[in-house]
């Protein structure tokens, strides 16, 4: 479609298509203007937030991550200092186990 056919659907000048397209470039356009010209090409906008190099799922994996070795961390320091540090293995497993719980329970806990 070119800018005077988008322009004479949405009933607005091609020179105010372009300036849609100009604002759009540089990250600056509205969600008026963006429903405004979708309508007039028959869609309808849709606005959503992704993540970039990972699934939801994987996103909380990794906030079920950080939480459970912040909950460990004071504890493993604590042991480390009286000559009773926990293996990695082990750890890991501990780690593992509160992961597990985290995400299995309420998904507001996992974001605290």
């Amino acid at each position: 479609m070119t800018q005077s056919q988008l322009g004479a659907r949405a009933k607005v000048s091609r020179q105010a298509i372009q300036d849609f397209e100009r604002a759009e470039a540089e990250r600056r356009i509205t969600l008026e203007s963006l429903d405004r010209l979708a309508a007039a090409m028959d869609c309808r906008v849709v606005y959503a937030i992704v993540p970039v190099d990972n699934t939801l799922d994987g996103l909380r994996t990794q906030q079920a991550r950080k939480q459970a070795e912040a909950a460990m961390g004071p504890v493993a320091h604590t042991m480390a200092m009286e000559s009773q540090a926990v293996p990695p293995s082990i750890r890991e497993r501990q780690i593992q186990m509160l992961m597990a719980e985290l995400q299995s329970g309420s998904a507001r806990n996992l974001w605290k």
